[in-house]
């Protein structure tokens, strides 16, 4: 169970009463609870991570301005971040650019310190408000702090995107066009037969992608297999689909075409030589 903090104490005497809390949550027994118990603890505990991020961005931005960083030895508070707190250089800047903006975004600081929105949301609007200015955000920060309450943080950033393209379109079309000339895709095969996948796409690209993917990779009834190997299987699918349709535009004169060839020990090669 998820206990509240209501007592004001000096910050000392605050985080180690909170060190406290979290030392009794990792101590609970979890036997005892049902599925809905187990559910409504998980969506507690994200809330209050979330505000307990907020606070954090709080306390953040006051020991930025004071320099507290550089009293300590560090060039920058993202190093200083990196350094004290374990975080990667992505999550350090991500944190640094959301302390500096927050204040400026009263309603969204708001929001997300009142458990409304997630913590991931206010980072979306932050760095919307980096991009664009923090006038052009706080003039539309009611109508993205309701859609914050109603989308998931990626679902949010397509909306800040419209907002950018609106504020500024040629800002918008330079970060695409640096974006789509960002893309990259490797596909190797290694020694062992398998193939390797890595790569980049920019936001149309990858939300076309992944709308494809998202309509093929659904699980059917008692179905084995992990998420990430349905969606190995759905881009198969969709090279399978593809190269049966016939569209796909000839190579040196021939249509595209898949062969297998199978050592005459697999079952397979042994069941067509038994029929030939």
């Amino acid at each position: 169970m998820v206990v509240a903090l209501s007592t004001p104490l000096p910050s000392p005497a605050f985080t180690a009463r909170l060190t406290s809390l979290v030392d009794a949550l990792l101590a609970e027994d979890l036997d005892p609870l049902d599925d809905e118990a187990l559910g409504e603890d998980v969506i507690a505990l994200r809330r209050e991570i979330d505000r307990l991020e907020a606070e954090c961005a709080r306390r953040l931005h006051r020991f930025e301005q004071q320099r507290g960083f550089a009293a300590q030895g560090s060039a920058s508070v993202v190093s200083w971040l990196r350094q004290h707190c374990r975080l990667s250089a992505a999550a350090a800047s991500q944190r640094a650019e959301v302390a500096r903006q927050l204040p400026e975004l009263p309603a969204v600081e708001r929001a997300v310190r009142e458990g409304e929105i997630g913590f991931q949301h206010a980072a979306v609007v932050a760095r919307s408000a980096s991009e664009l200015g923090v006038d052009a955000v706080h003039a539309v920060e009611d109508t993205l702090v309701d859609a914050a309450t109603r989308l998931d943080p990626t679902r949010l950033a397509v909306v800040t995107r419209h907002l950018r393209h609106c504020a500024d379109p040629d800002g918008a079309l330079s970060a695409a066009n640096r974006d789509h000339g960002r893309r990259w895709l490797h596909i190797s095969e290694t020694y062992g037969g398998v193939f390797s996948i890595d790569g980049l796409l920019d936001p149309e690209g990858g939300a076309l992608l992944r709308t494809a993917l998202d309509a093929l990779d659904q699980p059917i009834p008692n179905d084995p297999r992990m998420a990430w190997q349905r969606r190995a299987d759905a881009l198969v699918e969709l090279a399978r689909r593809q190269l049966q349709s016939g569209e796909l535009p000839s190579v040196n004169g021939q249509r595209p075409h898949l062969t297998v060839t199978a050592p005459t020990r697999h079952p397979a090669a042994r069941a067509r030589r038994a029929r030939g």
